[in-house]
């Protein structure tokens, strides 16, 4: 009797730690995974409205882009909210590591296409991006559709100013060409809230698809030129608010008119 007791408590015991081992080999669920942010700008005069998939899920979705993550043999629906021409996504949240993104372009745009470019939505551009930890990347899409090399993204990763670092009597700003028939420009600022800045360059010659650093700028009321040779092309205006951090974009099309035409766009980084 006393034997046969033995035996079942080494086998009870037995049991319970092949239990515990297999749970411990279990995968543990419920970790925080690393996030990084991307944002995309649309800046492609004839591409339309465009849907954009991350990772082939429609960006927008769910709050985090991480949980919509590929599923095998899904076909791409276009319920999403689309992105106008010079609008953008603001910053979206995803899972740190590779991350594609695909553009599918709606039919017609502000700017002609040439005649051979197909009406349907399709993928006319798409881009892979490392996105690390913490950072924050803006995706910029500016090429034309149904040119030599079609749209190529432009990612670069926003290494914008931290509030401390920035004083109350300051901003920054940074400065982008996105103007795919445009020469190499410069930036010139003048004042126009209170005197002391005219025509002062701010970024000197900068070509296509070039972004520069963030740069500090005074507080106030600014015509930004942007400079082919000694010809200023396009001007607009910006209001500098202390501690704030724009991105200045040339964009649109030399010889376009209306909403294509060459101009200059901004957007607040903070």
């Amino acid at each position: 009797m006393l034997k046969q007791k033995y035996l079942l408590v080494v086998a009870i015991a037995l049991t319970l730690s092949v239990a515990a081992t297999s749970c411990s080999n279990l995968p543990t669920t419920g970790e925080t995974p690393e996030i990084g942010s991307i944002r995309v700008l649309h800046l492609s005069a004839n591409a339309g409205t465009v849907d954009l998939l991350l990772d082939n899920r429609i960006v927008g979705d769910s709050v985090f882009a991480f949980l919509n993550r590929s599923i095998p043999g899904a076909v791409p629906r276009f319920t999403g909210p689309a992105v106008p021409y010079l609008g953008n996504t603001g910053y979206i949240g995803v899972e740190a590591g590779n991350r594609n993104l695909k553009v599918f372009a709606a039919p017609g745009g502000v700017a002609a296409r040439p005649p051979l470019a197909s009406p349907d939505p399709r993928v006319v551009a798409q881009a892979d991006i490392s996105v690390a930890a913490n950072r924050a990347y803006t995706i910029f899409i500016s090429d034309t559709v149904g040119t030599a090399g079609g749209i190529q993204p432009k990612v670069v990763q926003d290494d914008v100013p931290s509030f401390p670092d920035l004083t109350v009597f300051r901003g920054s700003i940074r400065f982008g060409h996105f103007s795919p028939n445009a020469p190499g420009v410069r930036v010139l600022i003048t004042r126009t809230s209170s005197p002391g800045i005219t025509n002062q360059e701010l970024f000197g010659e900068t070509r296509y698809k070039d972004v520069r650093e963030f740069v500090p700028i005074d507080t106030g009321t600014f015509r930004i030129d942007i400079v082919a040779g000694t010809q200023t092309v396009t001007s607009a205006t910006l209001t500098v608010a202390p501690r704030r951090v724009y991105t200045v974009l040339a964009r649109g099309l030399v010889g376009a008119s209306g909403a294509a035409a060459l101009g200059v766009t901004s957007y607040l980084n903070n």
